[in-house]
Formats: structure tokens, sequence, C-alpha cells
């Protein structure tokens, strides 16, 4: 089992992507986080995000997702201790979430929205 305070300083692993799709991005919200721009291209607008974005919730929920499947996947363990997930930017519908853990002991996870990746 690998844990987070094993990593040395600049040390970065890809954990993978997670695609992220507007009709994900309503449902999350309209059940875990019903605010106005996380439901609404006209409300979202007048937002500093310009345009819908993902809650951060679900955005966390999603950076899980895709470690817990790069660990179960590459080792059959289990996380065993973190500190802390930074988000870079906000996650918006039509971008793909990239994971990476660095072996920085006070970001542990970097997360950041690139370039679409899915279908």
């Amino acid at each position: 089992m690998i844990y987070f305070d094993d990593l040395e300083v600049g040390q970065e692993t890809l954990f993978g992507y997670y695609d992220v799709t507007r009709d994900e991005v309503l449902e999350f919200a309209q059940k875990y986080d019903p605010q106005p721009f996380h439901l609404s291209d006209e409300e979202a607008a007048k937002t500093h995000f310009g345009r819908l974005a993902a809650s951060g919730w679900h955005t966390c929920a999603m950076t899980m997702a895709v470690i817990a499947r790069h660990v179960v996947a590459t080792s059959g363990a289990r996380i065993a201790r973190g500190r802390r997930t930074s988000l870079v930017e906000a996650c918006l519908p039509r971008r793909s979430l990239d994971c990476q853990r660095q072996g920085d002991r006070n970001h542990a996870v970097a997360v950041e929205a690139a370039h679409w990746r899915g279908p």
C-alpha cells in the first residue's frame, strides 16, 4: 500500500480522467446543491463562472471516483491516508477532470479541468 506521506516533493502520478457531462452536472445539482449557477445557464452567466458549473462537492465525488478506480486497478488496495485535494479551476460540462497525485504533502491531489476527452 502506498501512503501519501511516502511521496517525494515534486513526484506526480496521473490517476486518470473523468468526462463531465451537462446532464450529470444538472442531476447532481438538483439532488445535492441546488444553487442557481449549478442549475441555470442564465443564472450561471451572471457569476464569475460565466456558464453552468459543477458543484464543488460534485467535483470532489468525481475526483474520488477517478482516484479509487486507479488505486483498485493498479494495486487492489485502498487509499490509506490523504491530506488535501485542491481544485484548480471550476468544473464545467464537456470538460474532463485531470486528477494527479503530487508529492507535496500540502497538496496531495490536484484537479484541473482539461479539454473534453469523451465521445
